[in-house]
């Protein structure tokens, strides 16, 4: 048993990893051929899922970065097999773009997503290009629950990235036309078009399917009825943060309400609703509701160690409303969390 698996076992990870590729290496790997090497790696990528789902996003990322060189050399050569190494490879880079986002790496981030692209490109399968573009899009917007800036040119490009997404989509998928849907829904919410976004939105909801219904794919180790309601509520705290008068945050509220009492096996996500939920509680002055959410938030996201739901919990902490700042329980969470992050 390699030195990676016993590790993995002390820290009590029961995984099934029948296909143990991440424990070739150097003449290992030389001495498969192309079909078997090729045949490692949807085994590795469903197990990298498994991790990620966990606390062990570090333990994924080292996988991947371990192994992905020699399937992108295949790529970028003359080889038979570089369309068939560039589909296996969209689906890694999206992996490596999640783990990059999750520490703060924003510019790996995009670069993993573009990198995705190419290799869709080349693939030449267009479902799997039109989720690539669908990560590549959110790479280039503004993160939802934290203060509005100016970056009208990066949204255009994420609006047209969806729309292209969109085109390239079987209508007979529709879990993939819905979360796309979504996502262009955020873009548009974020640049202000109102009407726009709420029409994209109310069709991504439309065509939702049920869970018999779904098309398989890796697409659904992130998507599913909890995730789509947290796309929904995320929409409409975006448009809570432009039109604050319009009812917005008892929306998101409402939504998020439906995706934390479904959740997830990914934790990572669990702590994005719990947080989300939390900045709709606060935009509608629900101090107990707030807390509650955001204490279960930190408390996965330091679970999981993701600074990113670190950094997300902080900005909303950051703008609730002032007199709740004195209230001896949120003091207790701000202390016991946010100390690394400055004052409130």
């Amino acid at each position: 048993m390699d030195m990676l698996r016993r590790e993995l076992l002390k820290k009590g990870v029961t995984l099934a990893l029948p296909t143990p590729l991440f424990s070739l290496v150097g003449s290992d790997l030389l001495a498969l051929s192309v079909e078997e090497y090729m045949a490692q790696w949807p085994t590795l990528l469903q197990d990298c899922w498994k991790l990620m789902a966990g606390k062990y996003l570090g333990v994924a990322e080292n996988l991947l970065a371990a192994h992905i060189n020699s399937l992108m050399q295949m790529i970028y050569s003359s080889s038979h097999f570089r369309r068939e190494a560039a589909a296996i490879a969209v689906q890694a880079k999206i992996l490596q773009a999640i783990l990059a986002l999750h520490r703060l790496d924003f510019a790996a981030r995009k670069l993993f997503c573009g990198e995705a692209v190419s290799c869709a490109r080349i693939a030449e399968e267009p479902q799997l290009l039109a989720i690539a573009l669908r990560y590549f899009a959110y790479a280039y917007m503004h993160p939802t629950i934290q203060p509005l800036h100016d970056n009208s040119h990066q949204l255009d490009f994420a609006v047209a990235s969806f729309q292209e997404a969109l085109h390239l989509v079987d209508k007979e998928k529709p879990l993939l036309c819905s979360v796309l849907g979504c996502g262009l829904a955020a873009a548009l919410a974020q640049q202000g078009k109102e009407k726009e976004a709420l029409a994209n939105l109310h069709k991504a909801e439309r065509i939702f399917p049920t869970s018999s219904e779904r098309e398989p794919g890796f697409a659904n180790a992130d998507w599913d009825e909890a995730s789509f309601y947290l796309l929904i509520g995320r929409v409409f705290l975006d448009l809570a943060q432009r039109y604050p008068q319009h009812g917005y945050y008892e929306q998101a509220l409402k939504t998020l309400e439906k995706s934390s009492a479904l959740q997830m096996e990914a934790k990572r996500i669990n702590s994005e609703i719990f947080i989300h939920f939390s900045a709709a509680a606060s935009g509608i002055g629900d101090l107990e509701l707030y807390e509650e959410n955001m204490r279960k938030g930190l408390l996965l996201a330091k679970e999981v160690g993701s600074q990113k739901r670190a950094l997300e919990a902080y900005a909303v902490a950051q703008n609730v409303p002032q007199a709740w700042h004195a209230e001896r329980r949120i003091q207790k969470l701000e202390v016991g969390f946010f100390t690394n992050y400055g004052t409130l």
